[in-house]
Formats: C-alpha cells, structure tokens, sequence
C-alpha cells in the first residue's frame, strides 16, 4: 500500500501513454489546479493541488491509464520548467520530486498554461481540443479510419467544445471522475494483451 491506495498504484510510474481516463476528469482537474497560476502557490494552494493529485490517483483505477497520466505529466512538467516556467509548475514539480504528489497530466497542464496566463475558459478548451485530437489520431490508426475522415470528425467534435466547457461550469462536483466500469475493464484486460498497438 502506498498512500492509501492499492498496491499497483505505487509501482504505476512510466507505463503507459495516453490521456487521463476521460476529458471529463481532466478537464475538471484543470480547472481546479489552474486556479492558484500567476502567482506562488501558497500553503492552501499546494495542500488543494495535492489533494487533487490523490484523487486523480484514486479516480483513475486501471493502472495503465493512471501510468499514463504520470508518465505524461511529468514530462509536460519537464519542459514547461525549461521552457515557459511559472511558479506553479516550478512548486507542482517539487512536490513530485518531494513524492508530496504523483504528477498527473491534468494538473501539470493546467499549471504550465495558466502560469502563462491562459484563463479557465481558454485552458478547458485547450484541454479537450488536445484529447479529441489524441482520440481521432488514434481512430486513424486503430480502425483504420483515413486521414481525411479523421480530421471530418474532428471538425465536427471542435464545434461542440466551447458548449462543452460552458457545461462544465455547472456540472455537480460529486460527479467529478463518474466511471464508466464496463470501460474500466476492458482498459484492465488491455493491459494484459500479448501484442498491443496502443501503451494504454
């Protein structure tokens, strides 16, 4: 066990890639974390921001996907620090080198934009804008699916973000990381595959 949490969770570090379980948790996650950007995080802020950081561990239950979210957070970590750092990158970043916090992707992203002054609206949109492109480059892939049909489908999903982010203003916290377990399961058998295509 480590921090409360099943044994694979402490030993899902660098496996898998891929966004969070859904854009739904990410996009939330965002939300919160980005809030303290533009200024050094405070002792409140670092306390909430791990907080968020436990409940993503929990949240995201098949291992692969919740590797993923570290192993993509921490570099998104890496190269905001070099390349556009803020102050809540740089404090995010030390308590993952602390082991206060695991690193997810959501946080990290929403610190690295906000640091760079991008506000709430902004950084939702940025954030399910990049997930519904993962999700289409990986139906290009997968299906196949060509690459022309892919990029119809995306235009037609970026149409329907902006309505996206104004619903997510007024969704009920209780409902933050809902799971879909029929999804869950078969992200879990995944992970077992002899030959995959996709880390997660």
């Amino acid at each position: 066990m480590a921090r409360g949490l099943p044994r694979d969770a402490a030993h899902a570090h660098g496996r898998g890639r891929g966004p969070p379980r859904g854009p739904r948790v990410g996009q939330r996650a965002g939300r919160r974390a980005g809030r303290p950007a533009g200024r050094r995080p405070g002792p409140a802020d670092l306390a909430a921001i791990a907080a968020l950081d436990d409940e993503l561990t929990a949240l995201l239950v098949p291992a692969q996907i919740r590797a993923a979210s570290l192993k993509m957070g921490r570099r998104v970590l890496e190269i905001a620090a070099q390349a556009f750092p803020s102050e809540g990158v740089v404090a995010y970043a030390e308590a993952v080198a602390s082991g206060r916090c695991l690193g997810h992707y959501s946080i990290a992203f929403a610190l690295a934009g906000a640091g760079q002054g991008l506000d709430e609206e902004t950084l939702a949109e940025a954030y399910l804008y990049s997930t519904l492109t993962s999700l289409a480059y990986n139906a290009v892939r997968a299906i196949p699916l060509g690459q022309l049909a892919g990029q119809r489908v995306l235009a037609t999903l970026r149409a329907r973000v902006p309505a996206a982010v104004v619903r997510s203003r007024t969704a009920d916290p209780r409902h933050f990381g809902a799971a879909a377990p029929a999804l869950e399961i078969h992200q879990m058998r995944h992970e077992h595959q002899r030959a995959r295509m996709f880390m997660s």
